[in-house]
């Protein structure tokens, strides 16, 4: 009866060492995956931050190259300005990149191809870099004198052209960008799926484990404890990933719907630009104008808002009419509208001139909060990778823990 006993203790423990080894093994791999995740997180922090660096150096040469334009615009650029302005504008418009600007190209851009005809020296169907900049910057300037008013319509058309493609691109980026969030987010959702079936599987194999050796072992529970909080966390980080995906996709919606709305209040803002708004699209233009420049979303502009716009502070004492040291909707809005129309006839030069003035104190207002935005989503981005990183490498230390304690 003893020898039995002890040859039957002697099993029990070899089952036990059994089960601890292969214990051993999956905290082991958990460990490697922690690992792994850990790499995933640290790569895609420094992809964040390249991105955010790439998009500020964008911004950077686009608003430079902007400012050439807009003294272009206003005969205020010298000749090299002009030239800078112009090669920008040719590299923006040539959507293949091969050196020439083709009919389609300056179709798409709202161009008109006999451009072509008139500017094609070589007679080759197409612009040359050299055409197109050189043919602009020689009517701009024939003499040392002023720019003439035909180069001032030309270069103007050029600008616009830039804008629409612009404004294209800048649309088809959009729908990229949600193809790819959306992508991204279905993409971690399914490998947390992954995650929760690979965890629903060693839950299975280590209750069949514990339910073979509990008669030998009384330490089973805790492992069945350890595997079920396994579990949740898989399912708590599924959910975590589901509510990303649905954030992604709801703010690609949101931004879709700026994107319109922003085009819409833009294309009323040309029309009044170039004297062809009725008197209702001049104040849907300049309402929305308004509303831009009120940075404190307070009702009135005031005179450090009208400077953060560019704009003179004088306007205030022009445009006050009662007198409370700022704007109020209505006097910026009717002032404006009663100076393009000031009889059912056509708007004014100095009518166009303020217009102008206004529409470019919006471009100066949205390309700084555009830029804000770009640094905020950048320490964001740099925030969220950071605390992933953070929560990866408590999992790995976790994973640690229970390999040391298993072992």
């Amino acid at each position: 009866q003893a020898l039995d006993a002890e040859k039957a203790e002697v099993a029990s423990a070899r089952a036990s060492q059994g089960a601890s080894s292969a214990r051993d093994e999956a905290v082991a791999r958990e460990l490697a995956l922690a690992k792994e995740r850990l790499a995933e997180l640290e790569a895609a922090k420094a992809g964040a931050e390249a991105a955010a660096v790439e998009a500020a150096a964008r911004e950077r040469s686009s608003a430079a190259a902007e400012r050439d334009a807009v003294a272009a615009l206003h005969g205020k650029a010298t000749r090299d300005q002009l030239r800078s302005a112009m090669d920008a504008a040719f590299e923006t418009i040539d959507a293949d990149d091969d050196g020439t600007l083709a009919v389609a190209e300056l179709k798409d851009a709202g161009l008109d191809p006999v451009l072509v005809a008139r500017l094609d020296l070589d007679k080759d169907g197409a612009l040359s870099r050299s055409e197109f900049v050189d043919a602009i910057v020689s009517s701009a300037f024939p003499s040392e004198g002023e720019p003439t008013h035909k180069s001032e319509t030309l270069v103007r058309l050029v600008q616009q052209a830039v804008a629409t493609v612009l404004r294209r691109r800048h649309s088809e980026a959009m729908a990229e960008a949600k193809a790819a969030a959306k992508a991204e987010a279905e993409a971690a959702a399914a490998a947390a799926q992954q995650e929760l079936a690979a965890a629903k599987q060693a839950l299975d194999a280590e209750k069949a484990e514990v339910a073979s050796a509990r008669a030998s072992q009384g330490a089973s529970s805790a492992r069945d404890e350890a595997v079920a909080r396994e579990l949740a966390l898989a399912k708590e980080r599924l959910a975590e990933l589901e509510a990303a995906k649905a954030g992604a996709e709801a703010a690609a919606v949101e931004a879709a719907a700026r994107e319109r709305s922003s085009a819409a209040a833009e294309r009323d803002a040309v029309a009044a630009l170039h004297g062809k708004a009725t008197r209702d699209q001049l104040r849907s233009a300049m309402d929305a104008a308004f509303e831009t420049i009120d940075a404190d979303d307070d009702g009135t502009l005031a005179v450090a808002e009208l400077k953060d716009a560019g704009l003179d502070p004088v306007l205030v004492a022009r445009l006050d009419l009662d007198k409370d040291g700022a704007l109020s909707r209505s006097e910026f809005v009717d002032a404006i509208v009663s100076s393009a129309f000031p009889s059912e006839g056509e708007p004014t030069h100095k009518s166009e001139t303020l217009v102008r003035l206004v529409q470019q104190a919006v471009a100066t207002v949205l390309r700084r909060r555009h830029s804000e935005a770009m640094a905020e989503a950048k320490a964001a981005a740099k925030a969220e990778a950071e605390a992933a990183a953070a929560a990866a490498q408590q999992e790995l230390a976790a994973a640690k823990q229970a390999l040391d304690a298993e072992k």
